[in-house]
């Protein structure tokens, strides 16, 4: 604290500065457990078992940290167009390496949507899940859409395709792809 700059200078008692004083103190010895204070944390936090706590934020790091190794991939190749951006993304190796471990984690039956004869998760479902199904649902068909194109021939060694597979599923892959993704980030 600065002392020329206490906002409580003249507005306290001795004794209301003492107890003040002795709770901050309290507080800062605490560490990052005083967030535990709070009620619905505690509460959340107590239906989970802590070791699975653990490996969700272990699971969120590493996910994050893809996130990261992608978009910082993606700034050494920025173009004025965005396809063109996105086609040297996807001819970079790590960044498409990111990209294929972030898929897995995400949803790791990803390589056998196309294949699947009962498709449990569906564009709807996983959208669904997040809320606003029909609001969301066409942004990520579009965005779907306008990567086929790039992402397809990579990603089409990755993955087991039948013959008579339809462009629109393969876009509806896509579209869960980054939905998972975008869920799993935020």
């Amino acid at each position: 604290m600065i002392p020329g700059r206490d906002l409580l200078i003249g507005r306290t008692t001795v004794n209301e500065r003492s107890k003040l004083i002795s709770k901050l103190e309290e507080l800062i010895t605490e560490d990052g457990r005083v967030i535990y204070r709070l009620p619905k944390l505690r509460a959340a936090v107590e239906t989970v078992p802590p070791d699975e706590l653990e490996q969700r934020g272990k699971r969120r790091d590493k996910l994050e940290r893809l996130e990261l190794t992608c978009q910082y991939r993606r700034s050494n190749q920025i173009i004025k167009k965005r396809e063109e951006t996105a086609m040297l993304c996807w001819n970079d190796k790590i960044y498409r390496d990111a990209r294929y471990e972030m898929f897995d984690m995400v949803w790791p039956q990803w390589r056998d949507y196309l294949i699947a004869e009962n498709r449990t998760e569906t564009l709807n479902t996983v959208i669904q899940s997040i809320g606003a199904a029909g609001t969301f649902r066409d942004h990520y068909l579009i965005f779907a859409r306008s990567n086929l194109s790039i992402v397809w021939p990579h990603l089409k060694s990755e993955v087991t395709v039948k013959e008579d597979t339809s462009e629109e599923l393969i876009m509806e892959q896509l579209a869960i792809l980054r939905v998972k993704e975008e869920r799993d980030l935020s």
